[in-house]
Protein backbone atom coordinates (compact mmCIF):
# COMPACT_ATOMS: atom_id res chain seq x y z
CA UNK A 1 0.00 0.00 0.00
CA UNK A 2 1.40 3.64 -0.52
CA UNK A 3 1.63 5.79 1.73
CA UNK A 4 -0.85 8.22 3.58
CA UNK A 5 -1.07 12.02 3.58
CA UNK A 6 -0.43 11.48 7.31
CA UNK A 7 2.61 8.99 7.46
CA UNK A 8 3.92 11.77 5.28
CA UNK A 9 4.00 14.16 6.87
CA UNK A 10 5.40 12.21 9.75
CA UNK A 11 8.41 11.24 7.80
CA UNK A 12 9.36 14.43 6.90
CA UNK A 13 9.92 15.21 10.17
CA UNK A 14 13.99 13.57 11.02
CA UNK A 15 13.76 11.94 14.32
CA UNK A 16 10.45 12.01 14.80
CA UNK A 17 10.10 8.56 15.74
CA UNK A 18 13.74 7.85 16.89
CA UNK A 19 14.71 5.28 18.76
CA UNK A 20 17.59 5.93 20.81
CA UNK A 21 20.04 3.90 23.07
CA UNK A 22 22.91 3.52 25.40
CA UNK A 23 22.00 7.15 26.71
CA UNK A 24 23.62 6.08 30.00
CA UNK A 25 27.56 5.49 30.36
CA UNK A 26 29.15 2.17 29.92
CA UNK A 27 28.76 -0.39 27.08
CA UNK A 28 25.59 -2.09 25.61
CA UNK A 29 25.42 -6.06 24.99
CA UNK A 30 27.81 -6.61 21.83
CA UNK A 31 24.84 -7.95 20.10
CA UNK A 32 21.22 -7.92 21.53
CA UNK A 33 20.49 -7.40 24.98
CA UNK A 34 20.02 -11.25 24.98
CA UNK A 35 23.61 -12.58 23.50
CA UNK A 36 23.73 -13.59 20.26
CA UNK A 37 21.66 -16.60 20.70
CA UNK A 38 18.11 -14.41 21.35
CA UNK A 39 15.91 -14.69 24.02
CA UNK A 40 14.32 -17.28 25.54
CA UNK A 41 10.93 -15.65 26.56
CA UNK A 42 8.64 -18.21 27.33
CA UNK A 43 9.72 -19.05 30.58
CA UNK A 44 10.16 -15.99 32.16
CA UNK A 45 7.87 -14.43 34.94
CA UNK A 46 5.90 -10.90 34.95
CA UNK A 47 5.53 -8.03 37.28
CA UNK A 48 2.98 -5.52 35.85
CA UNK A 49 3.42 -2.26 38.61
CA UNK A 50 0.62 -0.42 37.99
CA UNK A 51 0.14 3.40 39.98
CA UNK A 52 -2.81 5.45 39.63
CA UNK A 53 -2.96 8.89 38.19
CA UNK A 54 0.72 9.21 37.80
CA UNK A 55 1.30 12.11 34.93
CA UNK A 56 4.26 11.16 32.77
CA UNK A 57 6.79 14.09 34.13
CA UNK A 58 5.86 12.70 37.79
CA UNK A 59 9.53 10.88 38.06
CA UNK A 60 12.98 12.20 38.35
CA UNK A 61 13.91 10.12 35.50
CA UNK A 62 11.57 11.92 33.54
CA UNK A 63 13.18 15.25 34.37
CA UNK A 64 11.01 16.08 37.51
CA UNK A 65 13.40 18.53 39.59
CA UNK A 66 11.34 18.02 42.94
CA UNK A 67 11.11 14.32 43.10
CA UNK A 68 13.40 12.13 43.81
CA UNK A 69 12.61 8.54 42.49
CA UNK A 70 15.53 6.26 42.44
CA UNK A 71 13.83 3.05 42.67
CA UNK A 72 11.71 3.65 39.46
CA UNK A 73 15.09 5.53 38.32
CA UNK A 74 16.16 2.30 38.57
CA UNK A 75 13.87 0.30 36.01
CA UNK A 76 14.56 3.44 33.36
CA UNK A 77 18.67 2.53 33.96
CA UNK A 78 18.08 -0.92 33.16
CA UNK A 79 15.52 -1.12 30.51
CA UNK A 80 13.16 0.84 28.42
CA UNK A 81 11.59 4.00 28.62
CA UNK A 82 8.51 4.86 26.54
CA UNK A 83 8.51 8.80 26.30
CA UNK A 84 5.40 9.68 24.49
CA UNK A 85 2.80 6.90 25.74
CA UNK A 86 -0.78 7.79 26.53
CA UNK A 87 -3.22 6.45 27.94
CA UNK A 88 -6.60 4.74 26.40
CA UNK A 89 -8.58 6.41 28.44
CA UNK A 90 -8.35 9.05 31.12
CA UNK A 91 -10.46 7.21 33.21
CA UNK A 92 -9.44 4.62 35.56
CA UNK A 93 -12.07 1.96 34.44
CA UNK A 94 -11.88 2.08 30.77
CA UNK A 95 -8.47 2.25 30.66
CA UNK A 96 -7.67 -0.53 33.24
CA UNK A 97 -10.38 -2.68 30.89
CA UNK A 98 -8.07 -1.81 28.11
CA UNK A 99 -4.78 -2.70 29.97
CA UNK A 100 -6.58 -5.94 30.69
CA UNK A 101 -8.06 -6.52 27.34
CA UNK A 102 -5.82 -4.79 24.50
CA UNK A 103 -8.68 -2.97 22.99
CA UNK A 104 -10.18 0.28 23.76
CA UNK A 105 -13.87 1.23 24.61
CA UNK A 106 -15.76 0.34 21.44
CA UNK A 107 -14.20 -3.03 21.88
CA UNK A 108 -14.00 -3.67 25.65
CA UNK A 109 -17.52 -1.32 26.05
CA UNK A 110 -16.32 -0.59 29.58
CA UNK A 111 -16.50 3.11 30.01
CA UNK A 112 -17.18 3.64 33.26
CA UNK A 113 -15.55 2.77 36.65
CA UNK A 114 -16.65 -0.15 38.71
CA UNK A 115 -16.46 -1.85 41.88
CA UNK A 116 -15.78 -5.78 43.09
CA UNK A 117 -18.57 -5.45 45.11
CA UNK A 118 -20.60 -3.53 41.77
CA UNK A 119 -23.15 -4.59 39.32
CA UNK A 120 -20.99 -3.17 36.15
CA UNK A 121 -18.74 -5.84 34.97
CA UNK A 122 -16.28 -6.41 31.97
CA UNK A 123 -17.87 -8.52 29.93
CA UNK A 124 -17.01 -12.29 30.64
CA UNK A 125 -16.78 -13.15 26.66
CA UNK A 126 -13.74 -11.02 26.74
CA UNK A 127 -10.38 -12.45 27.15
CA UNK A 128 -8.10 -10.67 29.80
CA UNK A 129 -4.40 -10.64 29.14
CA UNK A 130 -4.23 -12.61 32.75
CA UNK A 131 -6.74 -15.34 31.65
CA UNK A 132 -4.59 -15.71 28.68
CA UNK A 133 -1.34 -15.83 30.22
CA UNK A 134 -2.93 -18.80 32.90
CA UNK A 135 -3.99 -20.62 30.03
CA UNK A 136 0.07 -20.94 29.32
CA UNK A 137 0.69 -22.01 32.50
CA UNK A 138 1.43 -18.68 34.47
CA UNK A 139 0.34 -18.62 37.77
CA UNK A 140 -1.57 -14.87 37.65
CA UNK A 141 -2.00 -12.69 41.43
CA UNK A 142 -3.14 -9.46 42.08
CA UNK A 143 -2.51 -6.94 44.33
CA UNK A 144 -4.50 -3.77 45.42
CA UNK A 145 -7.02 -1.70 43.47
CA UNK A 146 -8.74 -3.67 40.70
CA UNK A 147 -11.78 -1.30 39.38
CA UNK A 148 -13.20 -3.22 36.37
CA UNK A 149 -16.27 -4.91 37.99
CA UNK A 150 -17.09 -8.60 39.48
CA UNK A 151 -15.61 -10.61 36.30
CA UNK A 152 -12.53 -11.72 35.18
CA UNK A 153 -11.68 -12.53 39.27
CA UNK A 154 -11.36 -15.83 39.51
CA UNK A 155 -8.19 -16.46 37.26
CA UNK A 156 -6.30 -14.72 39.80
CA UNK A 157 -4.66 -17.44 42.83
CA UNK A 158 -6.64 -16.65 45.92
CA UNK A 159 -9.45 -14.87 44.00
CA UNK A 160 -9.83 -10.85 44.17
CA UNK A 161 -11.52 -8.81 47.51
CA UNK A 162 -12.11 -5.56 48.19
CA UNK A 163 -8.78 -4.27 48.57
CA UNK A 164 -9.78 -1.08 50.54
CA UNK A 165 -12.13 -3.64 53.05
CA UNK A 166 -9.03 -5.48 53.57
CA UNK A 167 -6.59 -3.37 54.38
CA UNK A 168 -9.22 -1.68 56.92
CA UNK A 169 -9.21 -4.69 58.55
CA UNK A 170 -5.77 -4.74 58.62
CA UNK A 171 -5.80 -1.51 60.80
CA UNK A 172 -8.21 -2.26 62.80
CA UNK A 173 -5.91 -5.72 63.72
CA UNK A 174 -3.01 -3.34 64.50
CA UNK A 175 -4.60 0.18 66.22
CA UNK A 176 -8.01 -0.91 66.90
CA UNK A 177 -10.99 1.06 66.36
CA UNK A 178 -11.08 4.59 67.71
CA UNK A 179 -13.32 7.63 67.76
CA UNK A 180 -12.61 10.94 65.65
CA UNK A 181 -10.76 13.06 67.45
CA UNK A 182 -11.67 16.87 67.37
CA UNK A 183 -11.66 17.78 63.25
CA UNK A 184 -10.63 14.54 61.82
CA UNK A 185 -12.54 13.17 59.33
CA UNK A 186 -12.60 9.66 57.74
CA UNK A 187 -11.99 9.38 54.53
CA UNK A 188 -13.78 6.90 51.43
CA UNK A 189 -11.49 4.43 51.05
CA UNK A 190 -10.24 3.23 54.15
CA UNK A 191 -12.66 4.35 56.82
CA UNK A 192 -9.84 5.90 58.94
CA UNK A 193 -9.61 8.98 60.72
CA UNK A 194 -7.05 11.74 59.11
CA UNK A 195 -6.69 15.62 60.21
CA UNK A 196 -7.73 17.60 56.91
CA UNK A 197 -5.16 20.13 55.40
CA UNK A 198 -6.42 23.11 53.59
CA UNK A 199 -6.90 21.66 50.42
CA UNK A 200 -9.35 19.27 52.07
CA UNK A 201 -11.31 22.62 53.64
CA UNK A 202 -11.48 24.15 50.13
CA UNK A 203 -12.30 21.06 48.14
CA UNK A 204 -14.80 20.17 50.64
CA UNK A 205 -16.64 23.62 50.81
CA UNK A 206 -16.32 23.92 46.99
CA UNK A 207 -18.72 20.70 46.19
CA UNK A 208 -21.21 21.94 48.78
CA UNK A 209 -21.79 24.50 45.81
CA UNK A 210 -23.43 23.86 42.73
CA UNK A 211 -21.47 24.35 39.63
CA UNK A 212 -18.74 23.09 41.20
CA UNK A 213 -16.79 19.19 40.69
CA UNK A 214 -13.67 19.06 42.60
CA UNK A 215 -14.20 15.14 42.18
CA UNK A 216 -12.80 13.05 45.53
CA UNK A 217 -9.25 15.39 45.34
CA UNK A 218 -11.58 17.02 48.96
CA UNK A 219 -9.61 14.04 50.58
CA UNK A 220 -6.15 15.56 52.14
CA UNK A 221 -4.55 15.42 55.12
CA UNK A 222 -2.60 13.71 57.98
CA UNK A 223 -2.94 10.33 59.15
CA UNK A 224 -1.88 9.36 62.45
CA UNK A 225 0.03 5.40 61.69
CA UNK A 226 3.09 4.24 60.73
CA UNK A 227 4.48 4.73 57.18
CA UNK A 228 4.53 1.19 57.22
CA UNK A 229 1.29 0.88 57.97
CA UNK A 230 0.08 2.96 54.73
CA UNK A 231 -2.00 1.50 52.13
CA UNK A 232 1.29 1.88 49.46
CA UNK A 233 3.37 0.19 52.18
CA UNK A 234 0.37 -2.67 52.38
CA UNK A 235 -0.28 -3.19 48.96
CA UNK A 236 3.63 -3.40 48.20
CA UNK A 237 4.18 -5.42 51.48
CA UNK A 238 1.67 -8.25 50.58
CA UNK A 239 3.25 -8.83 47.10
CA UNK A 240 6.55 -8.62 48.14
CA UNK A 241 6.26 -11.06 50.57
CA UNK A 242 4.04 -13.45 48.00
CA UNK A 243 7.49 -13.25 46.20
CA UNK A 244 9.13 -14.58 48.93
CA UNK A 245 7.44 -16.81 49.40
CA UNK A 246 6.53 -18.53 45.97
CA UNK A 247 7.12 -22.37 45.27
CA UNK A 248 5.54 -23.12 41.73
CA UNK A 249 7.61 -24.70 39.59
CA UNK A 250 5.37 -22.64 36.80
CA UNK A 251 6.51 -18.93 36.20
CA UNK A 252 4.42 -16.30 37.78
CA UNK A 253 2.35 -12.75 36.46
CA UNK A 254 1.68 -10.65 39.34
CA UNK A 255 0.17 -7.57 39.51
CA UNK A 256 0.39 -4.71 41.81
CA UNK A 257 -1.83 -2.32 41.26
CA UNK A 258 -1.12 1.03 43.72
CA UNK A 259 -4.00 3.26 44.58
CA UNK A 260 -1.33 6.31 45.03
CA UNK A 261 -0.82 9.12 44.05
CA UNK A 262 -4.88 9.04 43.40
CA UNK A 263 -6.75 11.00 46.11
CA UNK A 264 -7.06 10.70 49.00
CA UNK A 265 -3.87 13.11 49.39
CA UNK A 266 -3.63 11.52 52.65
CA UNK A 267 -0.27 10.44 54.50
CA UNK A 268 1.84 9.95 57.48
CA UNK A 269 3.89 12.69 58.57
CA UNK A 270 6.98 11.27 56.65
CA UNK A 271 5.46 11.90 53.88
CA UNK A 272 2.73 14.32 53.87
CA UNK A 273 6.37 16.86 55.31
CA UNK A 274 8.29 15.34 52.83
CA UNK A 275 7.94 19.06 50.29
CA UNK A 276 7.54 22.37 51.57
CA UNK A 277 4.54 23.73 49.14
CA UNK A 278 6.39 26.85 49.46
CA UNK A 279 8.98 25.65 47.22
CA UNK A 280 6.56 24.24 44.76
CA UNK A 281 6.20 25.73 41.53
CA UNK A 282 3.09 26.35 39.81
CA UNK A 283 1.89 25.04 36.15
CA UNK A 284 2.91 27.65 33.32
CA UNK A 285 -0.39 26.66 31.53
CA UNK A 286 -3.02 28.22 33.97
CA UNK A 287 -4.56 30.41 31.33
CA UNK A 288 -5.35 28.85 27.85
CA UNK A 289 -8.04 29.30 25.73
CA UNK A 290 -10.10 26.27 26.90
CA UNK A 291 -13.78 27.03 28.40
CA UNK A 292 -15.34 24.03 30.23
CA UNK A 293 -18.88 23.08 28.59
CA UNK A 294 -22.29 23.97 30.83
CA UNK A 295 -21.38 27.14 32.59
CA UNK A 296 -19.18 24.65 34.68
CA UNK A 297 -16.58 26.91 36.83
CA UNK A 298 -13.04 25.78 37.26
CA UNK A 299 -11.53 24.57 40.13
CA UNK A 300 -9.02 27.80 40.21
CA UNK A 301 -8.84 30.15 42.03
CA UNK A 302 -12.31 30.42 42.74
CA UNK A 303 -12.75 27.19 44.44
CA UNK A 304 -8.86 26.62 45.31
CA UNK A 305 -6.12 29.29 45.66
CA UNK A 306 -2.94 29.70 43.85
CA UNK A 307 -0.58 29.90 47.10
CA UNK A 308 1.25 27.62 49.32
CA UNK A 309 -2.11 27.08 51.04
CA UNK A 310 -3.92 25.74 48.04
CA UNK A 311 -2.44 24.44 44.80
CA UNK A 312 1.21 24.66 45.97
CA UNK A 313 -0.07 21.85 48.85
CA UNK A 314 -1.97 20.05 46.35
CA UNK A 315 1.28 19.28 44.47
CA UNK A 316 3.87 18.59 47.59
CA UNK A 317 0.81 16.23 49.02
CA UNK A 318 0.74 14.93 45.38
CA UNK A 319 4.60 14.65 45.21
CA UNK A 320 4.76 12.99 48.36
CA UNK A 321 2.60 9.78 47.80
CA UNK A 322 5.04 9.26 44.44
CA UNK A 323 7.85 9.47 46.84
CA UNK A 324 6.16 7.15 48.98
CA UNK A 325 5.63 4.48 46.19
CA UNK A 326 8.82 5.01 44.76
CA UNK A 327 10.38 3.97 48.32
CA UNK A 328 8.13 0.75 48.62
CA UNK A 329 8.64 -0.26 45.37
CA UNK A 330 12.13 -0.70 46.26
CA UNK A 331 11.06 -3.89 48.70
CA UNK A 332 9.61 -5.23 45.64
CA UNK A 333 13.25 -5.14 43.45
CA UNK A 334 14.87 -6.73 46.47
CA UNK A 335 12.12 -9.63 46.86
CA UNK A 336 13.02 -10.72 43.60
CA UNK A 337 16.93 -10.46 43.86
CA UNK A 338 16.05 -12.19 47.06
CA UNK A 339 14.20 -15.18 45.38
CA UNK A 340 16.92 -14.96 42.85
CA UNK A 341 14.39 -14.41 39.60
CA UNK A 342 15.06 -10.56 39.02
CA UNK A 343 17.63 -11.64 36.20
CA UNK A 344 14.03 -13.60 34.99
CA UNK A 345 11.60 -11.52 35.38
CA UNK A 346 9.84 -8.78 32.86
CA UNK A 347 8.60 -5.84 35.28
CA UNK A 348 6.40 -3.46 33.63
CA UNK A 349 5.80 0.17 35.41
CA UNK A 350 2.95 2.07 34.27
CA UNK A 351 0.00 4.31 35.77
CA UNK A 352 -3.40 4.28 34.30
CA UNK A 353 -4.07 8.07 33.63
CA UNK A 354 -2.18 11.19 34.71
CA UNK A 355 -3.25 14.30 36.62
CA UNK A 356 -4.04 18.23 36.22
CA UNK A 357 -2.57 19.03 39.17
CA UNK A 358 -3.72 22.63 38.86
CA UNK A 359 -2.49 23.00 34.55
CA UNK A 360 -5.30 24.39 32.71
CA UNK A 361 -6.71 25.43 35.51
CA UNK A 362 -8.32 21.95 36.72
CA UNK A 363 -7.99 18.92 39.13
CA UNK A 364 -8.52 15.23 38.49
CA UNK A 365 -8.49 13.78 34.76
CA UNK A 366 -10.91 13.07 32.17
CA UNK A 367 -9.79 15.10 29.51
CA UNK A 368 -7.77 14.98 26.28
CA UNK A 369 -4.91 17.37 27.95
CA UNK A 370 -1.21 15.66 28.11
CA UNK A 371 -1.30 15.93 32.02
CA UNK A 372 -4.54 13.74 32.38
CA UNK A 373 -3.60 11.71 28.84
CA UNK A 374 0.09 10.68 29.07
CA UNK A 375 1.76 8.29 31.25
CA UNK A 376 4.95 6.67 32.37
CA UNK A 377 6.21 3.63 31.02
CA UNK A 378 8.87 1.73 31.38
CA UNK A 379 9.69 -2.27 30.80
CA UNK A 380 12.48 -4.01 32.00
CA UNK A 381 13.59 -7.08 29.92
CA UNK A 382 15.54 -10.22 31.76
CA UNK A 383 19.19 -9.27 31.40
CA UNK A 384 19.08 -6.12 30.39
CA UNK A 385 21.57 -4.03 32.69
CA UNK A 386 22.95 -1.27 31.74
CA UNK A 387 21.10 -1.25 28.63
CA UNK A 388 19.07 2.28 28.82
CA UNK A 389 16.85 3.04 26.04
CA UNK A 390 14.41 5.30 24.82
CA UNK A 391 11.59 4.89 22.74
CA UNK A 392 10.32 7.81 21.42
CA UNK A 393 7.16 6.96 18.87
CA UNK A 394 3.64 7.57 20.13
CA UNK A 395 2.55 3.99 22.12
CA UNK A 396 -0.59 2.85 23.90
CA UNK A 397 -1.65 1.33 27.29
CA UNK A 398 -3.35 -0.23 25.01
CA UNK A 399 -0.34 -1.84 23.17
CA UNK A 400 0.78 -2.78 26.04
CA UNK A 401 -1.12 -6.69 26.22
CA UNK A 402 -0.23 -8.05 22.72
CA UNK A 403 3.51 -6.70 23.61
CA UNK A 404 3.62 -8.36 27.05
CA UNK A 405 1.75 -11.85 25.41
CA UNK A 406 4.62 -11.30 22.56
CA UNK A 407 7.38 -10.91 25.47
CA UNK A 408 5.81 -14.05 27.05
CA UNK A 409 6.07 -16.61 24.27
CA UNK A 410 2.42 -16.16 23.66
CA UNK A 411 0.86 -15.08 20.45
CA UNK A 412 -1.78 -12.15 21.04
CA UNK A 413 -5.39 -12.75 19.97
CA UNK A 414 -5.40 -10.98 16.06
CA UNK A 415 -8.80 -9.00 17.74
CA UNK A 416 -6.92 -6.94 19.89
CA UNK A 417 -6.91 -3.48 19.27
CA UNK A 418 -3.27 -2.74 20.89
CA UNK A 419 -0.19 -3.34 18.85
CA UNK A 420 2.14 -5.95 18.71
CA UNK A 421 6.06 -4.49 19.40
CA UNK A 422 7.65 -7.49 21.57
CA UNK A 423 10.30 -8.15 18.41
CA UNK A 424 11.37 -4.61 18.09
CA UNK A 425 11.83 -4.45 21.82
CA UNK A 426 13.90 -8.08 21.75
CA UNK A 427 16.16 -7.46 19.01
CA UNK A 428 16.63 -3.85 19.42
CA UNK A 429 15.09 -2.45 16.44
CA UNK A 430 13.65 0.56 16.14
CA UNK A 431 9.71 0.87 17.20
CA UNK A 432 8.01 2.54 14.16
CA UNK A 433 4.22 4.00 15.28
CA UNK A 434 2.67 6.73 13.77
CA UNK A 435 0.21 7.64 16.44
CA UNK A 436 -1.25 6.80 19.56
CA UNK A 437 -5.39 6.74 19.86
CA UNK A 438 -7.71 7.56 23.02
CA UNK A 439 -11.68 7.99 23.93
CA UNK A 440 -13.87 8.69 26.66
CA UNK A 441 -17.75 8.45 27.44
CA UNK A 442 -20.72 6.93 25.68
CA UNK A 443 -22.79 7.13 22.89
CA UNK A 444 -23.34 10.81 22.38
CA UNK A 445 -20.84 11.58 24.81
CA UNK A 446 -17.90 10.21 23.64
CA UNK A 447 -15.17 12.16 23.41
CA UNK A 448 -11.50 10.98 21.17
CA UNK A 449 -8.13 11.92 20.12
CA UNK A 450 -5.51 11.21 17.87
CA UNK A 451 -1.57 11.97 18.68
CA UNK A 452 1.65 12.11 17.07
CA UNK A 453 4.60 13.39 18.65
CA UNK A 454 4.17 17.28 16.75
CA UNK A 455 0.13 17.21 16.98
CA UNK A 456 -2.67 16.37 18.97
CA UNK A 457 -6.62 16.63 17.97
CA UNK A 458 -9.05 16.10 20.45
CA UNK A 459 -12.71 15.74 19.34
CA UNK A 460 -15.55 16.71 22.14
CA UNK A 461 -19.05 16.45 20.96
CA UNK A 462 -19.11 19.05 18.98
CA UNK A 463 -16.35 20.41 19.45
CA UNK A 464 -12.56 20.50 17.56
CA UNK A 465 -9.56 20.84 18.93
CA UNK A 466 -5.70 21.04 17.38
CA UNK A 467 -2.45 21.82 19.41
CA UNK A 468 1.01 21.82 17.95
CA UNK A 469 2.74 19.58 20.61
CA UNK A 470 6.18 20.67 19.47
CA UNK A 471 5.73 24.44 19.44
CA UNK A 472 2.76 24.68 22.40
CA UNK A 473 3.43 21.41 24.84
CA UNK A 474 1.34 23.24 27.66
CA UNK A 475 -1.78 23.38 24.94
CA UNK A 476 -3.04 26.76 25.77
CA UNK A 477 -4.01 27.91 22.32
CA UNK A 478 -6.36 25.95 19.59
CA UNK A 479 -4.88 26.46 15.83
CA UNK A 480 -8.01 25.15 14.60
CA UNK A 481 -9.17 26.71 11.80
CA UNK A 482 -5.61 27.80 10.60
CA UNK A 483 -3.91 24.30 10.60
CA UNK A 484 -6.98 22.56 9.17
CA UNK A 485 -5.19 20.41 6.66
CA UNK A 486 -3.34 18.93 9.07
CA UNK A 487 -6.75 18.22 11.30
CA UNK A 488 -8.13 16.29 8.25
CA UNK A 489 -5.07 14.44 8.11
CA UNK A 490 -5.24 13.25 11.86
CA UNK A 491 -9.01 12.80 11.36
CA UNK A 492 -8.31 10.28 8.62
CA UNK A 493 -5.92 8.28 10.43
CA UNK A 494 -8.78 8.48 13.14
CA UNK A 495 -11.47 6.91 10.97
CA UNK A 496 -8.81 4.33 9.10
CA UNK A 497 -7.67 3.20 12.90
CA UNK A 498 -11.89 2.82 13.83
CA UNK A 499 -12.12 1.30 10.92
CA UNK A 500 -9.70 -1.07 11.35
CA UNK A 501 -11.09 -1.78 14.82
CA UNK A 502 -14.75 -2.01 13.71
CA UNK A 503 -15.76 0.79 15.84
CA UNK A 504 -19.92 0.82 15.37
CA UNK A 505 -20.35 4.60 15.93
CA UNK A 506 -18.08 5.68 13.40
CA UNK A 507 -20.04 7.47 11.24
CA UNK A 508 -20.62 9.99 14.52
CA UNK A 509 -16.66 10.49 14.15
CA UNK A 510 -16.91 11.19 10.11
CA UNK A 511 -19.71 13.27 10.36
CA UNK A 512 -17.90 15.87 13.01
CA UNK A 513 -16.99 19.33 12.09
CA UNK A 514 -13.50 20.73 11.87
Amino acid sequence: MGQSKFDKLQLDRRGFLKTTSALAAGAMCSSSLFGAGGPDLSKHNVLFVMTDQQRFDALSCMGNKFLHTPNIDRLANEGITFQNTTTCSPLCGPSRAAMLTGKYIHGHNYAKNGSIKGNRALSKNLKTRDEIMSENGYVSKYFGKWHTGPSHIDTYEGGLTHYTDDYHQFLLSKYGARTLNVGEKKDRYTHWPYQPSKVDQFMTRAERKSGVRSAHHHEAGLVDIDPEDSLTAWTINSCAEYIDNYDSDKPFNITCSILAPHSPLILSNKWYSKFDPKDMVLPGNLVDDYDLRNGQQRAIPRVIPYGENGVKQFIALYYGLIAEVDHHLGKLWKSLERKGVLENTIIVFVSDHGEMMGSHRMFSKGVFFEEALRVPLIIRLPGAKSARRVVESPFSTADLVPTLLGLSGIKPKSDMHGRDVSRELMSERPIDLKYSYSDLGTGNKRSRSIRTNDWKLVFEQNRSFLYNLKRDPGETENVLPRKRRIAIELKTKMLEFLEQTSEPRIDKVKNHKL
